[in-house]
């Protein structure tokens, strides 16, 4: 339980996910899609985990969530971008 939460608070992807939303995501129905999303991802791979007795090793996951979140990031700027641009 202790991890848990410390994870939630101290964990980067958690911290940058909240700033994504918080900055990025303007409707109602992006931010329910977004963290609905995350929270399924982490369900499904907490609950394999402890279902199979996975352990998947850190320094294999954390640079792929790192990737992914620098994928999602820079969609989000070429949006914003694209959008700034056709104001002009």
């Amino acid at each position: 339980m202790y991890l848990g939460a410390k994870h939630m608070v101290t964990g980067y992807d958690h911290i940058l996910f909240l700033l994504g939303v918080v900055f990025f995501l303007y409707r109602m129905k992006d931010v329910a899609t977004y963290v609905s999303i995350f929270a399924i991802g982490h369900s499904v791979t907490m609950l394999a985990g402890v279902w199979f007795g996975w352990g998947v090793n850190a320094y294999i996951v954390k640079p792929f969530t790192a990737a992914v979140l620098d994928s999602k990031i820079r969609q989000i700027f070429r949006r914003l971008n694209s959008q700034l641009e056709t104001q002009d």
